[in-house]
């Protein structure tokens, strides 16, 4: 029986295990042998893991635990603190996060795998795809960080793999919901793809009475989660925020109007929030303010002024979209072994590959309706990630959880593009003629 059960697993999952197994050696020894991670609880880092150590000595109200960041990373990070302390492993509560970040990020490979299959129908293409997005440099650098990205990307691949699985089953669809619902909040950015997810339970098959069902099966099990870290949040602010996270019209008054830095100081406490994209620019000026950072209203009403008193609000949003490949990334450590040339050369690796997706416009002429449908609804997902950062601050970081969907759809591109030789040829040049004009525009406009 054992024998028999062996020989029915198809090979490409034994090299499918080997690629994860090697993306996972890999990963512990980055992060625990060519990083100084010990040194790396610094600013975001290090105020997701106060906050959590707080709360483990009992800080459960204060405004600390609840103004600017989702509380819920910082709950999931207190959790593991209990377990830990329960354990008598306090001394190694750090290095269980890692861990735990390395572990999640093998297990998304699988389902990345999967998800892989469903596009290409090919298990070679399959694995060559799934063996460049396991070693993928950006994504093993943040292995090295306690930031929230390290649970809700794996999370969000999982429930694209089940959604794309078991679509037409509801209890399936039910579990997908609280997946992606621990993804958002978590990573509340990431709340607008919900919309692709329903969508594509409706449109996968004709649309009718049960997938109509179907959908609203999903959004049950998405909302129960966001409705009951609204329960426990409004709790702890004690009725002071509702919401998900209170940064968001910090966020939209920092992109409007580029400040370098928002402080935030009261009798309450002091808050401090900036963007890379405009910290240390003299161009950019400090924001200071009494009013809390989960003021919202506040904050969006002076973003809402910035837009009015600037009439080039809407071509100066879309140029600023370039910071998701060419800005600044926080957190930038240089004593990670290898960054300084890995990140950048990666960094423009994803370019030619976004630029490259172009082409499948000409590629899913060559596909059937189901599959066209699949690479629609994965592009949704960054679209969507776009769209929010157009209107809020866009970063190299938060391109970081549809990094998976570029690499899908890129080598989807890329094993597919043969036929359109000709066209691709003329679509290339045609992106180097508008790069080029583009840098020379930026070598001019300095020089002047």
């Amino acid at each position: 029986m054992p024998i028999k059960f062996f020989k029915d697993i198809p090979k490409s999952y034994y090299y499918l295990f080997l690629i994860v197994l090697i993306s996972f050696i890999a990963k512990l020894i980055y992060v625990f042998y060519f990083s100084d991670y010990k040194n790396y609880l610094v600013s975001d880092m290090g105020g997701y893991w106060a906050r959590a150590t707080n709360k483990f000595y009992g800080d459960t109200f204060s405004m600390n635990q609840w103004t600017a960041w989702s509380p819920s990373y910082h709950f999931y990070l207190f959790g593991i603190l209990k377990i830990l302390y329960f354990l008598n492993l306090s001394n190694y509560g750090l290095e269980v996060v890692l861990f735990l970040n390395i572990l999640y990020s093998a297990i998304s490979i699988f389902c990345f795998y999967f998800i892989a299959e469903h596009l290409f129908k090919n298990s070679f293409q399959s694995l060559i795809t799934t063996a460049c997005y396991a070693i993928s440099y950006p994504i093993t650098y943040l292995n090295i960080f306690v930031l929230s990205e390290n649970i809700s990307i794996p999370i969000v691949i999982m429930s694209v793999y089940l959604l794309l699985t078991y679509y037409e089953k509801k209890h399936m669809l039910f579990i997908t919901g609280l997946f992606l619902g621990i993804a958002v909040i978590i990573r509340p950015a990431l709340g607008l793809i919900g919309i692709s997810f329903f969508l594509y339970i409706l449109l996968v098959n004709k649309p009718s009475f049960y997938s109509t069902i179907r959908g609203f099966i999903f959004l049950a099990g998405y909302f129960i989660v966001i409705f009951l870290a609204l329960v426990e949040i409004t709790y702890i602010s004690k009725g002071e925020l509702k919401s998900l996270a209170g940064n968001g019209g910090v966020n939209f008054f920092i992109s409007q109007c580029k400040p370098s830095i928002v402080k935030s100081e009261n009798e309450r406490g002091s808050v401090h929030v900036g963007s890379p994209n405009y910290y240390g620019d003299p161009n950019c000026k400090e924001f200071l303010t009494d009013h809390p950072i989960h003021d919202q209203k506040y904050f969006y009403k002076l973003g809402l002024e910035c837009i009015k008193n600037n009439p080039n609000y809407w071509v100066e949003n879309f140029i600023n979209l370039k910071a998701f490949f060419t800005g600044p990334l926080f957190p930038s450590l240089l004593s990670a072994r290898g960054f300084t040339f890995l990140m950048p050369f990666s960094n423009y690796l994803l370019l030619f590959m976004s630029l490259t997706l172009g082409l499948l416009f000409w590629v899913k002429r060559d596909l059937n309706n189901d599959e066209n449908k699949k690479i629609f609804f994965l592009l949704s997902i960054p679209a969507l990630t776009v769209f929010v950062s157009y209107f809020y601050i866009p970063e190299q970081r938060y391109l970081f959880p549809v990094y998976f969907v570029i690499y899908l759809l890129f080598f989807l591109v890329f094993f597919n593009i043969e036929k359109h030789m000709k066209t691709a040829m003329i679509y290339s040049i045609t992106i180097i003629v508008i790069n080029l004009s583009y840098i020379s525009y930026i070598w001019i406009k300095h020089l002047l």
